[in-house]
């Protein structure tokens, strides 16, 4: 009752929504909150950010199914107010797990996925991803257009300000992706995308069974203007994983990694 609750109550309170294109693929349009206006993330502008990325994550997902009716199952690490999640609107039989530990964020996140109708499809989680299960800091910018910018690190560079006062510092509680797992007992991952300005290799420490049990396709921020603020290369990510069996690596652009 209080999920049919608040599913009416963002239906009603949302009056103004961005009807938009995920892929080309898509026949069907996405419903986006405009609040995503005051946040400038997976959505700018009346347009989802970085399509051709998504296409690309949405063609390799397709492609590990053997037939239609083969279940996928996938993470998205650092959501935002939601984009790789809608691909669930697009993929028969196809569901997966949101992670996103800004709270006001969240909030939007879960308004859009109410308004596709995908309660059933894709779950949110308003917690960080980290190696272990653990309290953190955040640091959230206070202005919009950095509001894809908060950070576990504690060598912040990327904020276009760093003046005391525009940034909040907040304890949150953080999980590892294989105790997740293994608490809501899901068998198989195939595939998982990571985008946490920077904490991908402690996040992938803490993907370390589920990548050995499943080896899913992986989609990764991969820079050193945001690995810097964790103190470690980008390159330190490929040898993390070839030791764990990968050995198909696909840049794309000039910062995100697709490893299989």
């Amino acid at each position: 009752r209080q999920e049919s609750k608040l599913r009416n109550d963002v239906v009603q309170v949302i009056q103004d929504v961005y009807e938009l294109e995920l892929i080309p693929e898509a026949s069907e349009k996405i419903k986006i909150s405009k609040r995503v206006d005051d946040y400038f993330g997976s959505c700018r502008w009346g347009e989802f950010y970085d399509q051709p990325l998504i296409s690309e994550f949405f063609e390799k997902l397709r492609n590990r199914r053997t037939s239609i009716d083969d279940e996928l199952f996938f993470l998205d690490i650092g959501a935002n107010t939601g984009s790789f999640c809608f691909l669930t609107n697009i993929l028969e039989n196809t569901s997966c797990f949101c992670y996103e530990p800004n709270q006001e964020v969240y909030e939007i996140l879960t308004e859009n996925v109410i308004l596709n109708n995908l309660e059933n499809k894709v779950e949110c989680h308003n917690v960080g991803i980290w190696e272990s299960n653990c309290e953190k800091e955040i640091k959230i910018p206070g202005k919009g257009i950095d509001s894809g910018l908060g950070t576990l690190a504690s060598n912040i560079t990327r904020f276009s300000s760093l003046k005391e006062g525009d940034f909040q510092v907040k304890t949150i509680k953080c999980v590892s992706v294989d105790s997740h797992m293994k608490d809501k007992n899901i068998q198989k991952v195939d595939a998982i995308k990571i985008d946490t300005e920077g904490a991908e290799l402690p996040v992938l420490r803490g993907c370390e069974a589920v990548l050995k049990r499943d080896k899913p396709l992986l989609l990764l921020e991969y820079t050193e203007k945001t690995t810097n603020q964790f103190g470690y290369k980008r390159e330190d990510i490929v040898h993390y994983l070839i030791a764990l069996g990968y050995n198909n690596f696909w840049l794309v652009g000039e910062g995100d990694l697709i490893a299989e």
